[in-house]
Order: C-alpha cells, then structure tokens, then sequence
C-alpha cells in the first residue's frame, strides 16, 4: 500500500503526455497500470491474458535498472527506499512472469558493446542462423549488404523480416545460399520462393512479437538494430521502426546494431541501453525512404467516401499505399483525431494543421501511438524528440485489448478481393501469396470492441486496368481469408460505401453489388440469386 500511495503522489510527475525518460520507466508502467485498472477496468485477468507467452515491453526497462542506472530525481519518483521497493517488487514479478512463460533468463548481461566494421560484426554470425531485420524505413542497409558480400560463408542463414523497401540483394540468385522467411510477401522476394529460399509465415502482427522473439518458433539467434548514437546515458533509440525489432532484440542471444546520425531520436519505449548490444557498426547513411504513393481520381472517391464515415474525435488507423494516403488527405475537415500505429507523411500535415491534437483520448492524451514510422525526410525531422509521438512495440499498439479502449476507433485496411458475403483478402490472389496479414485483423479486432469502433475496408471496384471486378461473388479458390465476414463493417469503394454490420446475407449482397463497377453489377446480381 505504501508503494501504492507513492504512485499516486508521483502521477503528476509522471505525467502521459510528459517526454519520456528511460530512468522513470519502472515508476511509470506501475503508474500507467493502475491507472488503466481504475478508468478503464483493464483488469488482473486480462493482463495475466496478456502475459501468457508474451513479454512486456517493461521487461528489458526494469532488468536494466537493477543494474544501477540512476533513477530520476525531484519527487518520490528518485532515490529513496520506496522507489526500490517498487523496482525489486516489479523485477521479481518480472522473473516469476518470464519462468511461466518459458523464457530463460540467464544470459550474460552487460553485453560488450563493441565497436566493429560491418565486415568484422558480420562475421560474428554463423551459418544456419536465423536472423530478425527491422522492417520498412529501419532497414540497417550496410548490415544486410555485408550479409550479402558473405552470403557462401553464411550458407542457410535465414533473415527474418517483413515489409523491406531496400534493393532485397539477398533473395538474388547470386546471393542463393542464403534464405529468407517473411510475413508479408512482396515481388522482390517471388522468384526465391520459386526457387525455395523463401517461406512465407502467416501471421498477425500481434503474435509477430512471440513468435519472432526468444521462446517463439522463430527466435532470431541474431537481432540486427538500426539506431540512433547512444545518448549521456547510454540509451540508443531504435527511431523509426520499433514494432516487433524492440522485444526480440531485448531477448536474444546476440544484438548487432547499425548506429546512424541521421536515425531521428524519438520519444516513447523505442530504446536499448548500450549494455544490452553485443556490437555496433558506425554508419553515416541516409535511412531507405517510403515517398508518398501517386493518388488518382479512383483513390481520391474511396479516400472522400471513407473521411465521411469518420467522426470527429475518433482515433484513426491507416496503413501504406495509395487508398490510405487518399483517405489522410480527405480528413482536412475533421477535429480532434488521433492517429495509431503507423505514420506517413500526409500524416505530418494533418498535425500541423491542428486536424490531429489526439486531445479525445483516454490512452496517452495527446500522444499518438506509433510502431513504424515509414516515409520520407520529412517524416523522420517531424518524428525527432517530438514528444507527440510515442513509440511503443507491436505488443502494445498491435493489442485488440488496448485498441478496445480508444473511444471511436476506425480501422481503415485495403484489400486484394471481397466476396458478397463480407470475406476479405488483403493478402493473395487466388493461392499465390502477394503481401501478408500484417496488422488488419488486430485493429478490425480492436475495433469491433471500441466504444463507437468500426472497421472499414477500402478498395478499388475493379482490378488489371479495369478487367476484373474485385467484389466477387466467392474468393477465388486458395484465397486466404484476411478478415472474416463477420468483422467488416464497412466496404468502401469509389462508387460509396457499404454498410454490413448488422445485415443478413441478401442485404450484405446487395449492398456489396451496390458499390462494385456497373459493368460487374448484373453478373453479381445473377451469382447472388443462384442458390450456392
């Protein structure tokens, strides 16, 4: 009880909408999980839910202030007995919680720490390892080049990774004694899956945090990092791609970091202590840029159909391409949003022009919380120190749980082909498998659960230049379902939207046929009379 009136007193001190300090990390989780036990009855049972086979991203926070670093000073937060109290109490828990979920928690700590060539770092690494890569704009470019140069010596190590916008020169024929296993497919990659040096992993990205991380079935041997220079303290930030990089790295046998100047420092739980890396490469190279996709008139419908099923206040979450950048350049009109999870540029200026305050939340006022940031040099200088933006990993942004309690969430995903049933795939054409499930049925999840929620799907009528309707009347055989009928609530196209929460079979079917392309619309019409 002393421990928790302590809390209460230092709340104001460890505010949710002050900067985040490395040092206030243990304080602040117990803070942030009372209160969310009190407002929001985000209870006992459903964090020990939570914690079965899951770390907390707090884990690597509190372990690393056991080994002395200096608390923050100014309030009951720093330095007296209490405050280490409550640190012991909360590593104990931590070390009962990661015996229950099969986590070994013996590995040498500190690590070294040492300075490397890319060659001499690379050459650390064995073959038949498998090793996680950041994904999107976090891309550590030189490390994976490196990889490449010493691709016969590593023969079957495997890169573990999603989304890469780099030049992908391990998944090359020349490059074949390396293999690779991904959750979201791309064309790059194609041609080493024909040749089988590719496996595809379909899951969420939820679970992408266990199952890529020490104790999942594809624990990395090796984490590589791309960061920021370590602060006074000795804390690097892993910038712009924090999602499913953090936990596993804050577990695994052997960290590499790729440690980039022009890697912006952001705010949030996206660090490691310098104690916590093996090794780290001094590069000074531009981080590999996502530019905003070209929109055309086909977008700019959807995206004007979508901003009008979103109310003011409501906490928004996009993904990449075209459609989603349409949908953020039609919000002009609206107040108060927030934006989850993922950033683009035409995110910056929906901040800067007072569309985005992220004021309406319940969870982190003020604060939008971001996993990946992927875009250009714009977006990285407006996600620098910004303390509006909080990084966190995919456990916490990805969690339906924490997405239930942003009032007014709106899930704005694309997809591949919908049926008149209400079946998505955002992922294949038929059996080939093109992208991957990503975070569309964590957030369509989280927001059928969201207190004035709802989950709509965007895409464009047709498909290969006009040849094909993209709402059909089954998925093609193969076809994997994305999300299930039973979770879309809307489907959007640049003919309106249609509305399927609540409605049967015939209504869903006919308002389907209502937004598909007029050229498909009696064709479906004579599939949705023709008994299955």
């Amino acid at each position: 009880m002393t421990v928790l009136r302590d809390i209460a007193r230092c709340a104001a001190h460890v505010s949710s909408t002050r900067a985040y300090d490395p040092a206030e990390a243990p304080v602040r989780r117990l803070v942030m999980r009372q209160r969310q036990n009190v407002r929001t009855g985000y209870g006992l049972s459903a964090q020990n839910r939570k914690k079965r086979g899951r770390v907390s991203p707090s884990f690597g926070l509190l372990r690393q202030r056991t080994r002395g670093e200096a608390p923050a000073r100014g309030c009951c937060c720093g330095g007296g007995d209490q405050e280490a109290q409550a640190v012991r109490a909360s590593s104990a828990r931590t070390r009962r919680a990661r015996v229950t979920a099969g986590y070994h928690t013996s590995r040498p700590m500190p690590r070294d720490f040492a300075r490397l060539s890319s060659r001499a770092a690379v050459e650390r690494l064995r073959p038949g390892m498998k090793v996680l890569v950041p994904p999107g704009c976090g891309e550590p470019v030189t490390l994976l080049a490196e990889i490449a140069a010493q691709a016969e010596r590593l023969r079957d190590l495997t890169l573990l990774g999603g989304i890469q916008l780099g030049d992908v020169a391990y998944a090359r024929p020349e490059h074949a004694a390396l293999r690779a296993a991904t959750w979201h497919m791309s064309s790059p990659l194609a041609d080493a899956r024909r040749r089988g040096r590719v496996e595809f992993v379909p899951v969420r990205y939820f679970d992408l945090v266990t199952e890529f991380a020490r104790g999942g079935h594809w624990a990395p041997d090796c984490v590589l990092v791309h960061t920021a220079p370590p602060d006074a303290a000795g804390y690097l930030s892993l910038g712009v791609s924090v999602g499913v990089s953090l936990p596993a790295a804050r577990t695994a046998p052997l960290v590499i970091a790729q440690v980039n100047p022009r890697m912006p420092r952001t705010r949030g739980n996206g660090w490691l202590h310098r104690s916590q890396v093996d090794a780290w490469v001094d590069v000074d190279e531009p981080l590999v840029e996502y530019p905003p996709p070209t929109v055309g008139e086909v977008e700019r419908a959807i995206g004007r159909h979508v901003a009008a099923l979103v109310p003011d206040r409501a906490a928004v979450q996009v993904g990449v391409g075209a459609i989603p950048q349409a949908v953020l350049e039609s919000l002009e009109g609206h107040r108060d949003l927030a934006l989850h999870s993922l950033l683009v540029d035409a995110a910056v200026g929906l901040v800067e022009r007072g569309v985005v305050t992220c004021a309406a939340k319940r969870l982190h006022r003020g604060r939008m919380d971001v996993a990946e940031a992927m875009g250009t040099r714009r977006l990285f200088d407006f996600v620098r120190d910004n303390d509006r933006v909080n990084m966190e990993s995919s456990e916490f942004v990805h969690d339906p749980d924490i997405v239930a309690q942003l009032d007014r969430f709106v899930a704005i995903n694309s997809a591949l082909e919908i049926d008149l049933t209400g079946q998505v795939t955002a992922e294949s054409l038929g059996g080939r498998q093109v992208a991957g499930i990503g975070g569309q049925f964590d957030f369509v999840l989280g927001a059928s659960r969201s207190r004035g929620g709802a989950a709509i799907i965007a895409l464009p009528s047709t498909g290969r230049e006009g040849s094909v309707s993209r709402i059909v009347p089954r998925l093609a055989p193969g076809a994997a379902v994305t999300t299930p009928r039973f979770l879309a609530d809307w489907v959007v196209t640049e003919h309106g939207a249609a509305k399927l929460k609540g409605r049967g079979e015939r209504e869903r079917a006919a308002a389907l046929i209502a937004v598909a392309h007029p050229r498909f619309r009696e064709e479906l019409e004579r599939a949705a009379a023709t008994p299955s």
